[in-house]
């Protein structure tokens, strides 16, 4: 029985799925700029100078500045991945945290090989520039969906 304090099955599961959707934009858009990198040069006939300034650190004016901005980047990927994943476990029932816990890392480990070669059949079949396309509207959606669900934004770690 329910007494209001504590989530529902029902509420649970949406969280999880939610949870995992985002954590699988999120994968996905850290990998795939190193997936086309290939694709990107060659299309755009860049040179490596040219190439590292999409990634934003060539913008710092000073070493200082891109240092900091890295150690920025890192920390608060960490942070997110950590809050997504304690999250993910703790919405999840017990008795299926074992199964959750494994296809979360089948998706943050698992999929990558697999990744690889579906985007390069799509930059093969259609281009870069509309690979990218697609890939800004999929990370874009994530940060949408986990913007637009009420039970994601409110969603909280056990104290």
């Amino acid at each position: 029985m329910n007494d209001g304090t504590a989530p529902t099955s029902r509420l649970q599961a949406r969280v999880l799925a939610l949870l995992l959707l985002a954590y699988i934009f999120n994968f996905l858009d850290r990998q795939i700029l190193g997936i086309l990198a290939g694709p990107i040069i060659a299309d755009l006939k860049l040179d490596d100078a040219q190439f590292g300034a999409i990634g934003g650190l060539a913008f710092a004016p000073t070493l200082v500045s891109a240092v900091g901005t890295a150690l920025l980047i890192g920390l608060l990927a960490g942070l997110s991945g950590a809050v997504c994943g304690a999250l993910l476990q703790t919405q999840a029932d017990p008795a299926y945290l074992g199964r959750v816990t494994a296809v979360s890392s089948l998706v943050s480990v698992g999929l990558t090989p697999l990744s690889m070669p579906v985007s390069a059949a799509a930059v093969g079949a259609w281009g870069t520039g509309p690979v990218f396309v697609v890939s800004a509207a999929v990370c874009a959606l994530g940060g949408v969906v986990a913007l637009s669900v009420r039970t994601l934004r409110r969603a909280e770690l056990p104290r």
